[in-house]
């Protein structure tokens, strides 16, 4: 598991560094960068990811667990902070932590305009795939009908392997909180365990997506009219495929002895975008770009 998540956040790097943050451009990036990684270690192609990567999948969360959903549906919830309140609905919040300018450190807060709520300050993306990743932040899982609870796991890949978390409490769909004092200690059978992985591995998948785009490492929120650049590659003709990214260099290099590779990953991606201008088309039309 945890070689096959990393091979598949390395190649997302590869076919993704031409993508917009749109929803279906995300899907496309995971299908395709499955098919680099198969191309590249065919043994991939008879992995257990294989049957999670998914298509073009827009079902509720935890249902089915694919790939595809999770990067699908990390615009449309917060389940790490409940950014938009506790039923964990999108909102116009929703986004404001696919952002981080890595100039300004790992920790160096999103400080971001947004209309409901004037400037306000955000976790980055490095932040949040780190919670994700690592276990150290609770997520927020909706049971499809009248609860949403509240859970924490070790770490991703200890969850795919064992399924342990902790049952935190819950919120019914008013808002109101019932917690577990004790906190209930639980394993996920493996349909489940797989199931939840996946999806949060799409997560991840979705934040390094974003590194990719200008806009997102330049902390430049385009509510006013969107994006010049994510306009222009969401026309699905101007998407690459994994043949394209393959032939223009894009292959698997090995992060496995990095000491930190979800950093570096992000990181790398991040500083490529960073070289780039973006324009969020607002009244006056300003643009921000590469000063180093």
């Amino acid at each position: 598991m945890k070689n096959g998540i990393i091979s598949l956040v390395v190649l997302l790097s590869a076919v993704g560094i031409a993508y917009s943050h749109k929803q279906g451009t995300h899907q496309h990036i995971v299908r395709e960068a499955y098919k680099l990684l198969e191309e590249q270690v065919p043994a991939m192609s008879i992995s257990v990811m294989k049957d999670y990567v998914g298509t073009d999948q827009t079902d509720g969360p935890w249902t089915v667990g694919r790939i595809v959903i999770g990067a699908y549906r990390e615009d449309e919830e917060d389940i790490v902070y409940g950014i938009c309140g506790a039923n964990i609905t999108g909102c116009s919040l929703t986004t404001n932590t696919h952002f981080w300018n890595a100039d300004n450190g790992d920790n160096h807060l999103s400080h971001l305009w947004d209309p409901t709520r004037g400037w306000a300050d955000y976790e980055n993306a490095l932040q949040k795939a780190n919670h994700l990743w690592f276990g150290t932040h609770t997520i927020f899982m909706y049971n499809g009908s009248d609860r949403i609870y509240k859970v924490s796991y070790e770490n991703l890949v200890d969850l795919w392997k064992t399924g342990d978390n902790t049952l935190h409490g819950y919120y019914n769909l008013n808002g109101q909180w019932t917690g577990y004092n004790p906190p209930v200690q639980q394993a996920w059978d493996v349909p489940t365990r797989r199931r939840v992985a996946y999806e949060i591995l799409g997560r991840i998948c979705h934040l390094l997506g974003d590194m990719s785009v200008p806009a997102h490492v330049h902390n430049d929120p385009h509510w006013f009219g969107g994006d010049t650049y994510e306009e222009y590659m969401e026309d699905s003709g101007h998407y690459l495929d994994y043949v394209a990214a393959y032939n223009q260099g894009g292959m698997l290099f090995d992060v496995l002895g990095k000491h930190y590779p979800i950093r570096y990953l992000f990181y790398v991606t991040n500083q490529y975008s960073d070289h780039y201008p973006s324009n969020d088309k607002s009244g006056d039309n300003s643009y921000y770009s590469y000063m180093g």
